[in-house]
């Protein structure tokens, strides 16, 4: 046999092999900032294995600025992504176009997982879509419970968790939590990952800068934007207060959320800070690891405090998501009241840094895609 036939009759061998192997197709639908931030790692370890990824952006919190600066500092440059641009004033408008729209995007892309991320509209509306269209449902950061009958973040987690297929849990008790409710729904894979942003927290922390804008020597930093908290004209107020006053000792920066924006100026509300535009991931943590005291609702936030071995002021109502850090004494937590928010911050002073060395226990060791990305490798064979 020649060498030339030789060649031709491998090459036809590995076309017929590739006949068979089936290809995973994989869409992550995501709508807010931290849902971006979560599905570049993850975006970054799919195209490292080669598997075929597409994310849809709803445009749910959507800021072109600021979507940009997220592309460059975390996106791989052939990660393919498209924006839904759903123009929309009320919430209902919101699911029901997106719906529609998604399904369009299903039919034609024909996915084999839809991927969403923790506990937004937007991971409801994907959920509910594939759910209908019988596409399998990968939900990462699943099994979170603050155990809340009213807050729509809670309601929304659970919806997701019923509806996905493979559930990936960042923490020890979000695997406890399912545990318990699978003895109810059994119909899902559910286990142990780590934190996706633990990974890329890992990843970029040589990469913090500075960003672009006058800050004192010392400040604090305030995130708000949990509509238990603005959109209540009462707790507002108290929360007001409250950061009126301490900024009277250290300077308060606060990158702030459009909705809070809104909120402040409806009730005719000043907060005595430095407004800055919401911040790019690098910026944001560079504020985070410099500041004095970190004040917040978000369970995004409260999470990074931990990784960068601070204690957080957290502003909320009931139970958080975290429990792992909540049962280990690691913020300072406050009801929307005055009195409270001033004792809280007081405390705080007295044990700022923590040591978070069970921080690989609970967020797992930096290589939850990586963990992800072999499951969906396993799945293709």
């Amino acid at each position: 046999m020649s060498h030339s036939a030789e060649i031709r009759i491998k090459s036809k061998n590995i076309l017929t092999l590739n006949a068979f192997i089936k290809f995973m197709k994989l869409i992550s639908v995501i709508g807010t900032r931290p849902q971006l931030i979560k599905a570049s790692v993850l975006s970054t370890q799919f195209s490292s294995d080669k598997l075929d990824h597409k994310i849809i952006d709803t445009g749910q919190h959507y800021d072109p600025e600021l979507s940009n600066i997220f592309f460059e500092q975390l996106f791989d440059k052939d990660a393919k992504f498209s924006n839904l641009n759903v123009d929309f004033k009320k919430e209902i408008d919101f699911y029901s176009k997106c719906l529609t729209a998604l399904e369009k995007i299903f039919i034609k892309d024909k996915p084999d997982v839809v991927i969403c991320y923790g506990d937004t509209n937007t991971s409801v509306i994907a959920a509910l879509v594939a759910s209908k269209m019988n596409i399998k449902l990968a939900h990462v950061e699943s099994g979170l419970r603050d155990f809340s009958d009213i807050r729509p973040e809670e309601k929304n987690r659970i919806i997701v968790d019923r509806l996905s297929n493979f559930l990936f849990c960042p923490t020890p008790n979000a695997v406890k939590n399912l545990d318990e409710e699978s003895k109810l729904y059994p119909v899902s894979k559910h286990f142990f990952t780590g934190d996706v942003m633990r990974d890329l927290f890992l990843k970029m922390k040589d990469k913090f800068s500075k960003p672009d804008i006058d800050l004192p020597d010392k400040f604090n930093i305030v995130t708000l934007h949990r509509q238990e908290n603005v959109d209540n004209e009462e707790n507002l107020k108290n929360i007001v207060r409250s950061l009126n006053d301490i900024s009277l000792e250290i300077p308060m920066i606060f990158p702030i959320h459009p909705r809070t924006k809104k909120m402040l100026d409806s009730n005719d509300l000043n907060l005595n800070c430095l407004e800055i535009p919401p911040q790019g991931y690098l910026q944001f943590q560079w504020l985070l690891d410099k500041a004095t005291n970190i004040i917040t609702d978000s369970g995004g936030v409260q999470k990074e405090s931990f990784f960068h071995s601070k204690k957080c002021l957290l502003i909320y109502e009931g139970n958080t998501g975290w429990t792992e850090l909540e049962e280990k004494g690691f913020f300072e937590i406050s009801k929307p009241i005055y009195n409270s928010i001033i004792e809280a911050y007081t405390g705080l002073q007295f044990n700022q840094k923590i040591n978070n060395k069970d921080v690989d226990y609970i967020f797992g060791k930096g290589n939850a895609c990586e963990i992800i990305s072999n499951f969906f490798r396993t799945l293709e064979k």
